[in-house]
């Protein structure tokens, strides 16, 4: 009986010495100055991803839409990238100003992660920012769309599953752009409260 007791007892002493291990003062698995240093050092050069990233496509969206723009001599496709590549163009400009504000300080462990502190915050504010624009291209998109569909009636009369292609390919994209863009923000917000977490840290030593 006393046998089947304490194997009856046997969980429940496991699942005390469980919380009192989670309650035991000083986490065990707390990363030292070091290993925060070394993250702060990986996300300084994750920067230049974001640069090459973001001028690349910049430039490449340019080149489409002006490309676009020669090749079909349309005022249609000329007002679409009157609208698309200023947005474009702002927002760039946004991530230049957000980026360059955010590199300044010292060389102690917590200057570098107080610097990667203000590099994620940009980032999410730059990543809010993206939506937002994504936002302004599919409301500009879906008013051009019918003045263009309009300027091609004909040819969308005659052959119909084009115009069906077109509505389809453009609502998957607008949404994979959307849930994307939305993952990035939470993504960049979760990123920023673990580096804000981790300069605490540092005050708190």
């Amino acid at each position: 009986m006393t046998r089947e007791h304490d194997e009856d007892q046997t969980p429940a002493d496991l699942e005390e010495w469980a919380k009192d291990f989670r309650a035991t003062p000083g986490d065990v698995q707390a990363p030292s100055a070091d290993e925060i240093l070394a993250r702060a050092q990986r996300d300084s050069a994750r920067e230049r991803l974001d640069w090459v990233t973001q001028i690349g496509s910049t430039l490449f969206a340019t080149v489409v839409f002006l490309g676009l723009v020669v090749r079909t001599r349309s005022p249609y496709q000329a007002g679409l990238a009157a609208v698309v590549l200023p947005v474009l163009f702002g927002l760039f400009a946004f991530f230049v100003y957000e980026r360059t504000t955010a590199s300044s300080g010292g060389d102690s462990v917590a200057d570098h992660v107080a610097r990667a502190v203000r590099r994620n915050r940009a980032r999410h504010r730059f990543a809010r920012a993206s939506l937002a624009a994504l936002a302004l291209l599919a409301t500009a998109f879906w008013m051009w769309l019918p003045l263009f569909v309009l300027s091609k009636s004909e040819r969308f009369a005659g052959e119909p599953w084009r115009l069906a292609v077109a509505v389809v390919a453009s609502l998957l994209v607008f949404g994979l752009g959307f849930w994307r863009a939305a993952l990035k923000v939470r993504k960049a917000k979760a990123e920023l409260q673990s580096w804000e977490a981790a300069l605490g840290s540092l005050a708190d030593r």
